[in-house]
C-alpha cells in the first residue's frame, strides 16, 4: 500500500472520498431512508440515525483514517455531494499491508440501478492503481444476493463460504 493514498476517485455518476463533517445530514437521510434495505446486513444501521449520530460516526471514520486502521469512504453525488452510499478499504484487524476488504452499502432508492457494480469496479481499479493493494477481499452474507451478484459482475472469485 502506498504511504499516502489518494483521497478522491471520480467516476461516472459518483465520487469516492472520505466522509466529511458536512456530510452528516446527507448520511443520516440516506441511512434512515434505507433502514429496511440495510438492517438485514448491517448491524450499525439505525432507524433513527440523526445528524449528530452521523457526525459522531464521521468523526470516528476520520480518526481511524488518520490512525491508518480503516479507510471509510462516501459514495457521493458529483452534483450536490449527497450520499449515495458508503464503501471503504477495511483492514478488519489485519495489519496495514498488502490487502484490504472492500465493504459497501447503497441507499435503497439507488439499489438495483448498477451503482453498486460501478462503485465496486471503481474501488477495484483504485485499490490496485492508487492505493497499491495487492489483494482485495469481498465478504457478504450468503443470503445477500445483491451483494453476491455485484461481486460476480466485477469478476471476483468465490473462495469459500462460512
Amino acid at each position: 500500500m502506498t504511504a499516502t493514498p489518494q483521497t478522491r476517485f471520480e467516476a461516472e455518476g459518483f465520487v469516492l472520498r472520505p466522509w466529511e463533517p458536512r456530510d452528516a445530514a446527507s448520511m443520516s437521510e440516506a441511512v434512515v431512508d434505507s433502514y429496511e434495505h440495510l438492517c438485514p446486513w448491517l448491524d450499525w444501521a439505525s432507524r433513527d440515525q440523526d445528524e449528530a449520530a452521523s457526525a459522531a460516526v464521521i468523526d470516528r471514520f476520520t480518526a481511524e483514517w488518520r490512525a491508518q486502521t480503516d479507510f471509510v469512504l462516501g459514495i457521493v453525488s458529483p452534483d450536490d455531494g449527497s450520499a449515495l452510499g458508503g464503501t471503504g478499504f477495511h483492514l478488519r484487524n489485519m495489519p496495514l499491508g498488502d490487502q484490504a476488504e472492500i465493504g459497501m452499502w447503497i441507499r435503497a432508492d439507488r439499489a438495483g440501478t448498477g451503482l453498486g457494480t460501478a462503485a465496486l469496479r471503481a474501488m477495484l481499479e483504485w485499490a490496485f492503481t492508487g492505493w497499491g493493494w495487492r489483494r482485495i477481499i469481498w465478504r457478504c452474507d450468503l443470503h445477500n444476493n445483491g451483494s453476491r451478484r455485484v461481486a460476480e459482475k466485477c469478476g471476483m472469485r468465490l473462495e469459500g463460504q462460512f
